[in-house]
């Protein structure tokens, strides 16, 4: 199911992001020249993305008033940006820190505990819940693309089970989960299934962060 949601959320919160966190001094870049990109490197960035929007940072700044996804959203926005040519072409999908050169390039970045990992290098530490239920999403992906509905469905309900474990610590998270699965519902023919998570979806986006 291709959606451009997650992407939009990212250019958002993109710009919400130096006004609500000051910027690290290392952060990652993701190749998305187009030997990556056909590497799958927009994956690696959606990935690195939702486990840096989950992380334990991502939810140290607590701003009372503003939505709680949309906070870890902009930290994750802080920290992960896409970039152009790292070099090393025909390895990827490729990633390097903001503070590495031509020599510090990471290459083949696409599972989840190898984004976990690289964001780790960095600082950001990410639950092991949120990479055993991005894992599983990316299973679920696998199985859309083989046109297997049924399959994606279950394992997007199991990583929506290791997410809810986080509770509002994952809101981005889950938020994304639950749209993803309501699309599965709709590709099964189960309207209200669709709306439902669409519906749960919209509440967890617009949990207030709690007063520090």
């Amino acid at each position: 199911i291709a959606s451009h949601s997650s992407h939009r959320k990212m250019i958002a919160a993109s710009l919400l992001a130096p006004a609500v966190f000051s910027l690290h001094p290392i952060g990652l870049r993701i190749c998305k020249n187009s030997v990556c990109r056909k590497a799958g490197s927009a994956d690696t960035l959606d990935s690195l993305f939702a486990l840096a929007a989950a992380s334990d940072q991502a939810n140290s700044n607590q701003n009372g008033g503003v939505a709680l996804a949309t906070l870890q959203e902009a930290f994750a926005a802080s920290r992960v940006q896409a970039c152009g040519c790292l070099g090393g072409c025909g390895s990827g999908p490729n990633v390097v820190t903001t503070d590495g050169g031509p020599s510090d390039v990471f290459h083949d970045v696409y599972k989840p505990s190898s984004c976990a990992a690289l964001l780790d290098h960095v600082g950001v530490t990410v639950p092991e819940a949120a990479q055993r239920a991005w894992l599983r999403r990316m299973y679920a992906m696998r199985a859309l693309r083989s046109n297997k509905g049924g399959e994606a469905l279950a394992l997007l309900t199991e990583a929506l089970q290791e997410a809810s474990s986080l509770k509002g610590r994952a809101a981005h998270l889950l938020t994304l989960l639950l749209e993803q699965r309501a699309d599965v519902h709709e590709m099964l023919r189960d309207a209200p299934s669709a709306r439902d998570d669409r519906e749960r979806a919209a509440r967890l986006r617009a949990m207030p962060a709690p007063v520090a």
